[in-house]
């Protein structure tokens, strides 16, 4: 009695889990994207003049070298005033940078987990 492996199906698994694995991660960072784009611009508190700051709200997800990060950040130049000013009354950035970071780490657990079970 013996153990006996007709073929090596181990490092053919492992060859692959990387590419899942960084599918999985720029599928979690896009779609966070899209979502933290659309937070900011649903519960930015200021009042609206023009609507030019609420639409400028921008989310970009940035792949550099196997490092993903998102950025989060307002097209029009009087953002940093809505951001800063007031004691940071009306700043929509960081608060959703907090939610993101939660967000993130939990969809980044569950899919790469998933990724690297060979499901994703």
């Amino acid at each position: 009695m013996g153990f006996h492996l007709d073929r090596d199906t181990l490092t053919a698994s492992l060859a692959t889990m990387d590419d899942r694995v960084q599918r999985a991660v720029n599928l979690v960072f896009d779609y966070m994207e899209t979502a933290a784009e659309s937070k900011m611009r649903a519960e930015a508190p200021w009042t609206d003049r023009t609507g030019n700051a609420r639409a400028g709200l921008r989310a970009r997800h940035v792949e550099s070298g196997g490092d993903h990060t998102l950025v989060l950040f307002h097209t029009m130049d009087y953002g940093v005033y809505l951001e800063v000013s007031h004691d940071g009354q009306y700043a929509i950035i960081g608060p959703t940078q907090i939610w993101a970071g939660v967000q993130l780490q939990r969809l980044l657990e569950a899919a790469v987990g998933r990724a690297m079970r060979g499901a994703a």
